[in-house]
């Protein structure tokens, strides 16, 4: 899967829900998900982390390669 410009967003069908998501990025990509699970949508942002506390995190600009699951328990 891919995220532009640090955005993703995947319809859900409600009739299966989706339990536990789990995300993976390469091991070099310096960007953490911040991640919204509802019942008809997911959302995923993709942010740049503050080290330094010098303002907020910024959204990745650009395309972001990641894994996806959504498991059902």
């Amino acid at each position: 899967m891919t995220a532009e410009n640090g955005f993703y967003l995947q319809p859900l069908n409600p009739s299966t829900p989706c339990h536990l998501v789990r995300i993976a990025l390469p091991a070099q990509t310096n960007l953490y998900p911040e991640f919204s699970v509802g019942k008809h949508r997911l959302t995923i942002r993709f942010l740049t982390p503050n080290y330094f506390g010098a303002g907020k995190s910024t959204q990745a600009q650009g395309s972001t390669p990641f894994q996806l699951a959504c498991c059902k328990i």
